[in-house]
């Protein structure tokens, strides 16, 4: 890359790495055990971290002082802003398929199902909870997909 100078052919060879692994977590099955579960996620992050850390030095070198420092003021305000959407997404989500799934909860209930009491309800019951975290975290992991898309259409 230093001694080339192309750091956008590069950028954009790497850059769709955390695209396409987005859409694999997006699509991760429910009902992975739990070795299955943490081998899987840990394989589909891998394009993430190696893609977003390419895009990030092949940035960096191509565009120094000041403009470094508005990628990393960009960088930040759209992790910031990232995760407070993110997760007013995946709360919305969730109580919205909460309430679809049982259907004799009050407001209360809801709320009470976001702590830790899932071991207390009955089976089915966690199951159902277990299927609106599912949706919640799709929706996420959608979200972000997107906007990765996008980030790379930019670059």
């Amino acid at each position: 890359m230093h001694r080339t100078r192309k750091y956008k052919a590069i950028n954009l060879t790497f850059g769709v790495l955390p695209f396409i692994a987005g859409v694999l977590i997006a699509q991760f099955p429910e009902d992975s055990g739990p070795i299955q579960s943490w081998l899987s996620i840990s394989e589909r992050k891998t394009p993430i971290g190696f893609g977003n850390a390419v895009v990030m030095e092949t940035t960096l070198e191509s565009t120094m002082d000041v403009a470094t420092g508005f990628s990393r003021l960009f960088g930040s305000l759209g992790q910031v802003t990232g995760v407070a959407i993110s997760s007013a997404l995946f709360q919305t989500v969730l109580e919205r398929e909460l309430r679809k799934q049982i259907h004799d909860l009050d407001a209360e209930g809801v709320y009470i199902l976001f702590s830790s009491h899932l071991q207390t309800l009955p089976v089915d019951q966690q199951q159902m909870v277990r299927h609106s975290y599912d949706v919640g975290l799709k929706a996420v992991f959608w979200f972000a997909t997107f906007f990765t898309l996008l980030a790379y259409i930019i670059c």
